[in-house]
């Protein structure tokens, strides 16, 4: 589906500033902030508790697996 494009409709429902935090030591998103054409905040995500000892298979990422 095709996103409304209609300033009218960004200005009550979409964001057009995105502003994304990330750890220094990690390099990992700990925050993101959504931000209105108006300046005012729509929405703000905050990862407080990643889980970094979490592990992946090795063929996670396989192109075979991404297409799954």
């Amino acid at each position: 589906k095709e996103p409304k494009a209609d300033p009218r409709t960004l200005a009550n429902e979409g964001f057009t500033r995105v502003r994304i935090m990330i750890d220094a030591e990690t390099w990992l998103q700990v925050g993101t902030e959504l931000y209105r054409p108006d300046g005012h905040l729509l929405a703000a995500y905050y990862f407080r508790d990643p889980d970094i000892k979490a592990t992946l298979p090795p063929d996670t990422f396989t192109e075979a697996n991404l297409k799954r």
